[in-house]
């Protein structure tokens, strides 16, 4: 058995689990008879055998290949291992559960039991949701409450898999496959809440056995070591549990705002994009060299997304990392002279570790930590004469690149100087414009050569990429991947090799043109607003304390360790949302790409400009829309920073506001909060929670909509400003559950013409007073005027 069949067996380990649930299908005589503890094992192994006895033309020849008998004994017997390879096997499956399996066959109703939204652990009050039984898409991404699933769904999800299986010729396709119809599908149904889908742990037990298999080739482990190791799961008995077996990998990518927004104002649309990108870019295929330089497959990404990734290899990896190290540091220095980097750490794992993940992640962040301290280590002695020794590049004026101040040449016919390197993120920007496709072919990494392009990075790794707007031909030697969206599915009914996740699309207007969106015209015909861009950052709060939160409640609600594939389902799960839940919301608020321009969304944070009335109005959507994806739970929160100006405001000063008001957002603590909770947002300066953002936008709207109807006048707005005295006692008696009616009498009686406001005023202070959810800071209705001066502005256009 080679790599690619043992890591086929792993990949379909499982799967007999959703086929047996078919309640359709009847094992053959040979495999009823055979003595294994699990009837799912038999079903997996009649998967294969079927496949396996196909007629020719059902199967791909490279994969019909790889089913060979000696897989098929491997699904069958990885519960009651005979070989080295069905022993790996079980071991990484015990690990990626932690959780030993019950037999299903004898457990009424198992099968209709359907997947549980991972954001449903960990909180008694948040009430469970459910995933419905159906392929991996956007309407399916979303969670119900109704939880029951039924047998016919497990067939028609069956029938639809082994309908694409003749397209797959490739690990990396099957992969795709697993995850499109496995996702919704609970990979254990009894004793233990079905949290986990099948997906994750078919690909985490894959991972974790390729690891373990390549590391026994090599020598470093024996067969002996894994009986050991499983005498150590079983009974905790050893000092095998102290050995190292994993090496876990982490990749972080630093100076990206800078890089994003250090351009001139004039023209910012035109390569924003592509800068953004190509950061995104960067740590996926740094992710995918390291992956083919140690013959794994990308079941080994744990994590990739918001410049960063983590990755499980085996520990015979480790000197090859060095080298990597080198390659990648040393290239992004040619290209970028230390503007960003790429700092690496890793840790190795033992079997306690790897049961403790959580632990292993905040080593593997302590050491990312210190090895930031030491950038460019790997490449020390090439440095000093790169910065130390003077060049021979004479710049004359008029040559300096109008973006980075190199060295340039005018660009096409605009007299416009840019560097190479500036004009090729010009030039990805615009290959991106209507883009749906990128197409990868795999050459020599053997290249010499200075870098003079962004595409270098990639050419160098030995990837050369390219973004088209239509489907090619499919060749030999290429991948293509489709970008925003799950369908794997060709125009020309073949199979895709796989899906890339985020953003890549935007507005072909120039910021100028996306800020004047915003204005309105009144009966007259006069244009009426503010032609300003809202700069927008969001981001999941407490992402590095979560793991360790779950885990500590899993350890204190069962007594169990909380699984591998668990950790990796809520990873997953949260890289779903951001990665393609919130740029379907994003495309479906905005479908004529005029007022929205998503600068990243990815990983677990978002960057978008657009016109502020949409901007602001899209954020409340995307934090309700996460409310609903978490089925609330207070344990998963989102805070956001806001900041509104004229479109040619200094982009990269922009850039620094927005995170100043993000980093307002999580730091902010009301007088005598005792338990500090994030999930708020900052806008004008003033930082409100999402309630809060809601009332004031709701008030803007009301005073605008005074004043533009002819019902007051924008004095209105300066009343409401100097009525805060007034307005400040009044939260706070209410938050006390104090109400006194001459204070209230004295503030409404400002607003005695204006009953729409005057009631959503009275609302706020008797909400605070009989309901749990309070509205503590008066200077809401600041924001509030804001929005209604903007909306009520008359355009000088």
């Amino acid at each position: 058995m080679n790599g690619e069949q043992f890591v086929l067996g792993a990949l379909l380990h499982d799967v007999g689990k959703a086929l047996e649930r078919c309640r359709y299908f009847d094992l053959p005589e040979n495999l009823r008879k055979e003595k294994v503890n699990h009837v799912h094992a038999k079903y997996s192994a009649f998967l294969i055998q079927t496949l396996r006895s196909a007629q020719n033309s059902f199967l791909n020849p490279r994969l019909k290949d790889l089913f060979t008998e000696e897989v098929e004994k491997l699904v069958l017997f990885h519960h009651d291992p005979r070989t080295p390879e069905e022993l790996i096997l079980q071991i990484a499956d015990w690990i990626s559960a932690a959780e030993r399996e019950e037999d299903e066959e004898n457990l009424q109703m198992y099968y209709k039991v359907p997947l549980l939204s991972i954001f449903s652990q960990n909180d008694k009050n948040t009430k469970p949701l459910y995933y419905t039984l159906k392929p991996l898409d956007y309407e399916t991404l979303m969670p119900t409450a109704k939880d029951t699933t039924e047998t016919e769904n497990y067939k028609l999800l069956m029938d639809q898999m082994l309908t694409d299986f003749p397209m797959i010729d490739t690990l990396e396709k099957l992969l795709g496959i697993l995850e499109i119809y496995f996702s919704s599908v609970p990979a254990q149904t009894t004793r233990f809440k079905s949290d986990i889908s099948l997906f994750d742990h078919l690909r985490v037990t894959a991972a974790l056995a390729h690891a373990l298999y390549l590391d026994w080739k090599q020598g470093i482990l024996e067969t002996k070591d894994f009986h050991e190791i499983k005498k150590w799961i079983l009974q905790k008995d050893g000092t095998v549990g102290l050995k190292d077996i994993f090496l876990v990998v982490e990749g972080d990518l630093s100076g990206i705002q800078n890089f994003i927004f250090n351009i001139p104002s004039k023209k910012a649309a035109r390569s924003l994009k592509g800068r953004s990108v190509y950061l995104d870019l960067i740590p996926r295929y740094v992710a995918k060299y390291i992956l083919d330089q140690c013959r794994l497959t990308p079941a080994n990404i744990l994590y990739v997304g918001g410049g960063n990734f983590q990755l499980l290899l085996p520990c015979s990896c480790e000197d090859k990392l060095i080298q990597i190290r080198k390659k990648v540091t040393s290239i992004l220095w040619g290209l970028h002279q230390g503007e960003i980097a790429f700092t690496f750490s890793s840790v190795k794992s033992d079997l306690e570790g790897i049961f403790s993940f959580p632990i292993i992640l905040e080593k593997l962040h302590d050491t990312m930590s210190k090895e930031k301290q030491r950038r460019f280590w790997e490449i020390k002695a090439d440095l000093y004469d790169q910065l130390f020794v003077p060049k021979n590049e004479l710049i004359q004026e008029r040559e300096h690149c109008v973006s980075c101040g190199r060295k340039g040449t005018p660009y096409e016919d605009q007299g416009e100087v840019l560097c190479p390197i500036c004009q090729s993120l010009v030039e990805l920007t615009n290959t991106l414009k209507n883009a749906k496709y990128l197409v990868e072919k795999r050459i020599s990494s053997d290249h010499r050569f200075p870098p003079s392009s962004i595409f270098d990075f990639f050419v160098l790794l030995g990837y050369n990429i390219n973004f088209v707007d239509s489907f090619p031909k499919m060749k030999v030697d290429e991948k293509i991947y489709r970008l925003e969206s799950m369908d794997l599915h060709a125009p020309d009914q073949s199979l895709l090799d796989g899906f890339l996740s985020g953003s890549f699309s935007f507005p072909k207007q120039n910021f100028d043109q996306i800020a004047l969106t915003s204005l309105h015209s009144d009966d007259n015909g006069k244009k009426i607003g503010s032609p300003r861009l809202a700069y927008l950052k969001m981001d999941l709060d407490n992402l590095g304390k979560l793991f360790s939160q779950i885990a500590s409640k899993e350890k204190e609600r069962s007594g169990e360790a909380t699984s591998f594939s668990r950790i990796r389902t809520l990873s997953r799960r949260i890289e779903l949302f951001f990665n393609f839940y919130l740029v379907h919301l994003i495309r479906k608020y905005d479908p004529d790409q005029t007022k929205i321009y998503p600068v990243f969304v990815g990983g677990d944070d978002l960057f978008i400009v657009g016109n502020w009335e949409a901007t602001i109005d899209l954020a409340r959507k995307i934090r309700e829309s996460f409310q609903e994806y978490t089925g609330k739970n207070p344990m998963y929160t989102l805070s956001g920073g806001m900041v509104c100006v004229p479109y040619d405001y200094p982009v990269i000063r922009t850039g620094s506001l927005v995170e100043e008001a993000l980093g307002a957002s999580k730091n902010y603590l009301y007088p005598g909060e005792d338990n500090h909770v994030k999930d708020k947002v900052t806008v004008f300066k003033e930082t409100l929670t999402w309630s809060e953002l809601k009332i004031a936008w709701d008030l803007g709207e009301k005073i605008a909509n005074a004043i533009n109807q002819g019902h007051s006048s924008r004095a209105l707005i300066h009343k409401i400003s100097n009525s805060l005295n007034d307005f400040n006692p009044l939260i706070e008696q209410s938050n006390q559950k104090i109400i006194k009616p001459p204070a209230i009498w004295n503030f409404l009686y400002h607003l005695r013409n204006d009953k729409e406001i005057a009631d959503l005023i009275e609302e706020i202070i008797l909400n605070n007073i009989f309901r749990d959810q309070k509205i503590r800071n008066p200077r809401l209705i600041l924001v509030a005027n804001r929005f209604a001066e903007m909306k009520t502005r008359k355009a000088l256009i």
